[in-house]
């Protein structure tokens, strides 16, 4: 049925609010319409979205028009009423099987895998167990984030097996040094000499030498189910509000928080959002138990908030789960503390492209390098190599071994090496997962931040509340998880999966 014939089925009182979704008395009745109103309220402001569906109903005269409160008091409503009713259905889902309390937590007794029901046992997924070589020196296959920041730095030089970094020629200060400030010529020479020794050295371990830890990965997805979970922040509205303008200025930063999950498991995805974190984790849990996906491993790719963790452990302690950090996060962070610890200097780039004399008498011969680079994004680059193969405690030693006058914020290098020592745990084999063909990144939940909330809502210059931001988003959910033809038809929602590759 074409937009043009719902549209034409308006007109009728509607008495009975929560049957249809809105306040009493409102002319809203037909289905078609709802349906109307929220489609065309996700991908456009209100304001545009109000002219639009006035404009393929007829409404052309003012008296007819609908008004823009009545769209956004639809919308508004309309996604209340979807938020009330998959949260009474993720308890009805999850109160069935008797395993859980009414936040979606297991119960105390379920500790253990023989005393969960049968339809949540869970069915242990092939793995693939990487260890270090056996030749490898047992003081380097040992060695963890904790040991390898406990030891002073000669000790764990000389048993990780990696020589000084070089720092010939004139010391340089911890300060930031400008390219522009005068340096003497063979004070440069020696700074990019160093630079190269010690990348040079730190390459060049020998692999029975390489510090390496026990990964332990799935052989394949096909047993396994993947969680993105991620938060997404909105600008809130202040109290007061000018009709017509732009939001006041606010007294201080406050944010709507939009929690988003999607599960993906078997080419299927179900997407999860809400601005209440207790209410995620209920539905998620929901849609876990109803597509019998607790029976397999469960990996989590977050990017590290600590929330996330921890209640991923406290909802899947039963179960086979695992909670890794997204590849890109990882490589980003450490971007990021190079660029605040490193001394802002820039050096001939090692890595550039050797560039040849086409003419004249020095034809074929390579021109001096001039392709400059951050010191920064060497050091981070190199650290990415290492954190690529998932080696943290060689990670941790690589940065405690930077030589001290390319470091210009012992703090930042403090906070680096803090940030990897609580996330050990969560950094894996990326090489090796990429490999397996498995997935390494969390851009489910990020696509899905885009999808309801980025795209709409953050577009424009534009302030929210927290109630109409967050029904807008469960309309957008709903129809992601192409729902909206139950909803609107039945007045029902379903945790149910659908095609990966559906609109």
């Amino acid at each position: 049925m074409t937009v043009e014939s719902r549209l034409g089925r308006v007109g009728v009182e509607v008495n009975d609010a929560a049957a249809s979704g809105v306040r009493a008395g409102s002319r809203l009745v037909s289905a078609g319409l709802r349906d109307d109103l929220c489609r065309a309220a996700r991908d456009m402001p209100y304001r545009p979205a109000t002219e639009e569906v006035n404009r393929l109903s007829g409404r052309t005269t003012s008296g007819d028009e609908l008004p823009l409160s009545f769209v956004v008091s639809a919308v508004a409503a309309e996604g209340a009423a979807v938020s009330c009713a998959r949260e009474a259905e993720a308890r009805r889902v999850l109160a069935e099987t008797g395993a859980f309390d009414g936040d979606g937590v297991p119960v105390e007794g379920l500790l253990g895998p023989g005393s969960l029901p049968e339809a949540l046992r869970c069915k242990r997924a092939e793995t693939v167990v990487v260890e270090a070589d056996r030749g490898a020196d047992p003081a380097v296959a040992s060695l963890t984030a904790e040991s390898a920041l406990s030891m002073a730095k000669d000790e764990l030089l000389s048993v990780v097996g990696v020589s000084a970094p070089y720092s010939g020629g004139a010391k340089h200060p911890t300060t930031r040094r400008s390219s522009r400030e005068e340096v003497a010529a063979d004070d440069k020479a020696a700074t990019a000499e160093a630079h190269v020794a010690w990348l040079a050295g730190m390459a060049g371990i020998p692999t029975p030498r390489r510090i390496i830890r026990r990964w332990v990965v799935e052989r394949d997805s096909s047993q396994c189910c993947y969680v993105s979970v991620d938060a997404v922040l909105v600008d809130e509205q202040c109290a007061e509000h000018v009709r017509g303008g732009k939001p006041e200025a606010r007294d201080s930063n406050t944010y709507v928080k939009h929690w988003n999950a999607r599960v993906e498991a078997d080419g299927r995805r179900h997407n999860v959002s809400s601005t209440d974190e207790g209410a995620m984790w209920l539905e998620l849990m929901a849609c876990l138990a109803q597509n019998g996906l607790l029976g397999r491993r469960v990996v989590f790719l977050v990017d590290g908030e600590t929330r996330i963790t921890e209640r991923a452990e406290m909802h899947l302690a039963p179960w086979d789960h695992q909670v890794l950090l997204d590849w890109y996060h990882l490589e980003e962070k450490l971007g990021q503390f190079m660029s605040l610890m490193v001394v802002g200097r820039r050096v001939d780039d090692p890595d550039a492209e050797v560039e040849y004399y086409k003419r004249g008498k020095n034809k074929g011969k390579p021109k001096p390098c001039r392709h400059k680079v951050a010191l920064s994004r060497l050091y981070a680059k190199e650290a990415c190599l290492i954190a690529w193969v998932g080696n943290v405690a060689q990670l941790i030693a690589y940065v405690r071994c930077i030589p001290d006058e390319d470091v210009k914020d012992e703090s930042a290098r403090a906070s680096l090496l803090g940030y990897l020592e609580r996330k050990a745990d969560m950094i894996t084999c990326y090489s090796l997962r990429k490999k397996l063909g498995l997935r390494n990144s969390s851009n489910g939940s990020e696509q899905l931040n885009q999808l309801v909330v980025s795209q709409r809502q953050k577009q424009g210059l534009m302030a929210w509340r927290e109630p109409g931001s967050g029904a807008l988003a469960q309309v957008s959910t709903l129809y992601l998880n192409e729902g909206d033809r139950d909803w609107f038809a039945g007045r029902t929602v379903t945790f149910d999966m659908a095609l990966c590759d559906a609109a």
